[in-house]
């Protein structure tokens, strides 16, 4: 019994046994399950990072095996190996004593960065450097062009002035740099090397390639990352240390005269830029403090000058616009990294920036192509994945709403740039489908801008609807002339012409939770008025009120660009566009009808007109709807409805515009405000107090005017400064305002003013020969008269209206009409009569004065006396107790100057002066000597009329609009039942 008892035990142990091994498998096979589905589901948080991880540390690990490949150790038998901070390097037995010798054998190995202010400049593209290597260059934006050794670079192998930058600039020998450093394949380093001979063979006789400011400064970056670069691994020839070295000294030089400086536009950033990475990475080569100082002064201008106060580029360019700011934040982040004292508003500015790159940018993250801009998407990759993790708004935009913080405004005015952008929303879900209008109403800042105020884009449902017609080209002719003019764009063009430079006028801005609304108006066209207002209800309705007003009739043509693809249907007043898979998109009801004409055009050349661009150099035909009217005064009232089936009900009276769509009903009222009138109030000094004036002149007395602003005056003022005296600048206001290369800016005037104590005084706005051109337009004196009204008006308006009392006359030229017009507002006008002068002045307005050379164009001067015959005048001056008015243009200091007055000879006259003690008076010292009280000018702005709306909409609840629906269902059945 007991060992049948045992035996059952036993089994019962064994069925437990494997029963529990059994549950064990079924566990692991759960467990696997489990696992596996965790695998899948869990992949991409856990293996993806993982596996990126693993990728990154074999990258290292190659790059490593890399860097020891082309890392040069042994010196051949004509070298020795230095000891530097870092490592060796390997130095020739026999080499000169020299500067840039002692840079080769002293620097540090490696420079932590300094030779690379942009992030571009170690990037590249191995297919890009085969292709060079195998002497086919493919440039962006062209095809290829084979180019056999040795290059000409006198030569322009492709005549395109972007090509021809990009190539003289030595960019795309990025590629060959990038190639061998990743792969370590001496072809490429080979090659490099025998361009860089070439172009050092050449650099000295060809001026070619000096033509370019803005790739001058990109060469110098790349020649200074290449001679680092290649060092660090010691595959640097000396021979081309030299050379490099010798070419960066050229470049700085050049780079530091302020005639190869582009403040106007964002060249100027790389232009500063270069001469700070030369003189930081550099800084024993000659003149590289020099650079430097240079370098900081010109960043810190351009960041008060290319960015207004919105931080917006003054270029009203978007494209442009990120363009600058990834300039600005790689060279922000440069200055950071290395503790360089530049400039303590670069974070301010970049905020601004960012929170207008935020507002701007359409929901897809395509930039805006307005003004000079080309077709750009913006992703969120290295260096806007780096900006945005510092701006959560920003980076909002960027993720389409799914990482960071909604921009707090939905609708936002930017009113020293002139945008007003509108939009419907900020969701995360759906965000590409949301509604964008910017509305224009900004100045003619610069040769990026367009004729274009009043000009709108529209935006929605994830495409542009209504765009800007983009760049296009920078090259003269009929396609320029229209993509940069009137005609290309979103407003209402006078007579098929261009508006006039100037700016739009801002009216008022309005917006609540169903709308938002902003009105503008301009007088860019001679005698007519042109008011416009823009209200974005919801996300789909859009009503433009245009109201044009003139003493004379006038064609008044309003105008809409479509998308490339889109086609029309036109239904009486009403157009409907529909995409290319013939959905609707859009529908555009002309509610004040009366006079009104319409047609479109759409890719037609002569003359052109319908054509966007969205590539440099490439154009495409778009519809261009145009609605005409004709008469001293017109109004166009435009609802744009969006989206697909039209419920819209429009309706316009005295009472203003109704609009009733199913879900809401929209009452706007149509009021104008009153016009301010402008003008200038005038105190000053008339002629008897002139005569009468107590003078206390003796020994002779200078005043020294330096007409037209150049830049080139700035050594003149050292010297000037030097000596203890002050001077004059005869401002021309369009050169300054517009920043016109080659002349001072507004900053470096109130220096001149505020610093030093010189007269800034008025040269006219627009510089042009008052007895030759005006005499012959049609109201020529009134023409005359806004222009020197204008130029004080924009020294005023600038703070540097030094002295009113003075008017210094463009060319020289008058006649008695003109003094007329003069004497209304100026006490003296200074002429360029040849001649000596005694107060009281024979002609207040026609003072007497020795011109030291000519400058009547953009080419130079030419010495037109010698320094010998100016002394002469001093001494006769100081003989007689006469006035000598002494007039200068340009002044030659700098290799690459322009013609001008020589430094040299100009400090001689300065010296005589000074050991003569004669006395050297700005205007204003001049008129206190004389006891000439100074006038005052006070401008009061005129401003037109503006269109002023008052807006109400009301929501229909679901009740009402399931009502309107049956009831519109049934209005279709009965007339579909009265068709039979």
């Amino acid at each position: 019994m007991a060992s049948i008892l045992l035996c059952s035990n036993n089994k019962k142990n064994d069925m437990d046994k494997k029963l529990k091994s059994e549950i064990r498998k079924i566990e692991v096979f759960v467990a696997l399950v489990v696992l596996a589905l965790f695998a899948v589901a869990g992949g991409k948080y856990f293996y993806r990072p993982l596996f990126a991880k693993y990728q990154e540390y074999s990258e290292t690990k190659r790059l490593q095996k890399v860097t020891q490949q082309i890392t040069r150790v042994n010196c051949d038998e004509r070298q020795n190996s230095v000891q530097v901070s870092g490592g060796l390097v390997c130095v020739n037995t026999v080499y000169p004593d020299s500067v840039n010798t002692d840079i080769f054998v002293k620097y540090p190995l490696r420079n932590d960065g300094k030779e690379s202010p942009y992030k571009f400049l170690n990037t590249g593209d191995i297919k890009t450097a085969d292709l060079i290597v195998e002497n086919r260059w493919v440039l962006p934006r062209y095809e290829e062009v084979v180019i056999n050794p040795p290059i000409d670079w006198n030569r322009s192998y492709v005549n395109e002035r972007y090509w021809n930058f990009v190539f003289l600039s030595l960019r795309e020998t990025r590629h060959l740099l990038y190639a061998w450093t990743q792969t370590g394949n001496d072809i490429y380093k080979d090659k490099l090397l025998e361009i860089l001979d070439s172009y050092f063979a050449q650099e000295d006789n060809s001026d070619y390639l000096w033509s370019d400011y803005h790739g001058v400064s990109y060469r110098a970056l790349i020649l200074t990352n290449t001679w680092w670069k290649l060092r660090q691994y010691n595959q640097l020839p000396m021979e081309t240390s030299d050379n490099i070295l010798k070419s960066l000294k050229k470049h700085g030089d050049f780079l530091r005269d302020p005639n190869h400086y582009e403040a106007e536009h964002n060249h100027g950033i790389t232009e500063a830029t270069a001469l700070l990475t030369l003189s930081t990475n550099f800084p024993e080569l000659e003149n590289a403090s020099e650079w430097n100082e240079v370098a900081v002064e010109r960043i810190t201008r351009g960041l008060n000058t290319l960015v207004d106060k919105d931080g917006v580029l003054i270029e009203n360019s978007p494209y442009y616009h990120f363009y600058t700011l990834e300039k600005y934040w790689d060279l922000y982040r440069y200055t950071r990294k290395h503790n360089l004292d530049v400039s303590d508003q670069f974070k301010d500015r970049i905020d601004k920036m960012v929170s207008y790159a935020t507002y701007i940018l359409l929901p897809n993250l395509d930039i805006p192509t307005m003004g000079a801009s080309l077709y750009r998407n913006i992703k969120l990759d290295n260096t806007y994945d780096e900006i945005s993790k510092e701006y959560p708004e920003f980076r909002y935009v960027l993720t389409k709403g799914q990482e960071g913080i909604a921009p707090s405004k939905r609708n936002i005015t930017y009113p020293d740039s002139g945008q007003v952008i509108m939009r419907s929303g900020w969701p995360a879900n759906n965000y590409e489908s949301q509604t964008q209008l910017v509305f224009d109403v900004g100045d003619y800042r610069t040769e990026h801008s367009d004729y274009d105020a009043l000009n709108f884009t529209l935006y929605s449902g994830g495409r542009v609807l209504i765009p800007d017609p983009g760049l296009y080209t920078y090259e003269d002719g009929a396609d320029r002339n229209y993509f940069h003019g009137t005609n290309s764009h979103n407003t209402v063009i006078v007579d098929n012409s261009d508006q006039q430079k100037g700016s739009a006028i801002l009216g008022e801005f309005k917006e609540d939770d169903g709308y938002v609304y902003q009105s503008a108006a301009h007088t860019l066209y001679d005698d007519v008025v042109h008011k416009r207002a823009i209200t974005l209800v919801d996300d789909n309705l859009i009503i433009i009120v245009d109201e044009l007003s003139s003493d004379e009739s006038h064609n008044y043509s309003q105008r809409f660009n479509l998308s490339p693809d889109s086609q029309i249907r036109v239904e009486g007043y009403k157009v409907v566009v529909f995409d290319k898979n013939r959905n609707t998109e859009m529908t555009l009801y002309q509610l004040d009808n009366s006079g009104i004409t319409f047609h479109s055009v759409n890719g037609e050349n002569n003359p052109v007109g319908g054509f966007c661009s969205l590539e440099y150099g490439k154009k495409v035909p778009c519809e261009q709807l145009r609605f005409d009217k004709n008469g001293k005064s017109a109004k166009f009232v435009t609802v744009i409805e969006i989206g697909g089936k039209s419920r819209l009900g429009t309706s316009l009276d005295q009472n203003g515009i109704t609009l009733s769509a199913p879900d809401k009903t929209v009452n706007i009222k149509i009021n104008n405000t009153e016009a301010i009138e402008g003008g200038v109030s005038i105190q000053k000094a008339n002629s008897d107090q002139t005569k009468t004036a107590d003078s206390k002149l003796n020994n002779g007395n200078v005043v020294i005017v330096f007409d037209d602003g150049y830049e080139s005056i700035l050594p003149a003022v050292d010297i000037l400064e030097k000596y203890g005296f002050k001077a004059n600048v005869a401002v021309i206001g369009d050169y300054v305002q517009s920043m016109k290369r080659g002349y001072l800016s507004v900053q470096q005037l109130r220096r001149l003013q505020d610093i030093l104590g010189w007269d800034i005084v008025n040269h006219s706005y627009n510089h042009k020969n008052a007895t030759e051109i005006y005499a012959e337009q049609k109201d020529g004196l009134l023409k005359f008269e806004k222009d020197i009204l204008s130029g004080a008006e924009f020294l005023e308006d600038n703070g540097i209206n030094s002295n009113p009392n003075w008017y210094i006359y463009p060319f020289g030229s008058f006649d008695e009409k003109v003094q007329a017009v003069v004497s209304k507002y100026y006490t003296f006008g200074r002429s360029t009569t040849n001649g000596l002068e005694s107060f009281p002045f024979s002609d207040n307005l026609a003072v007497r004065a020795i011109s030291t050379d000519k400058s009547y164009d953009n080419e130079g001067s030419s010495n037109s006396i010698s320094t010998d015959e100016i002394i002469s005048e001093i001494k006769k001056a100081q003989e007689d107790n006469k006035i000598l008015f002494l007039t200068f243009h340009r002044i030659n200091h700098y290799k690459y100057d322009k013609p001008g007055y020589p430094s040299e000879d100009f400090e001689k006259i300065i010296k005589l002066l000074y050991d003569e003690q004669i006395n050297t008076l700005s205007f204003s010292e001049l008129d206190s000597l004389l006891g000439i009280p100074k006038s005052s000018m006070v401008f009061k702005k005129y401003e037109p009329s503006q269109l002023k709306l008052e807006v109400s909409t009301r929501n229909i609840g679901l009740a009402q609009m399931l009502k309107t629906r049956i009831f519109d269902k049934a209005n279709g059945v009965l007339r579909r039942l009265s068709l039979r």
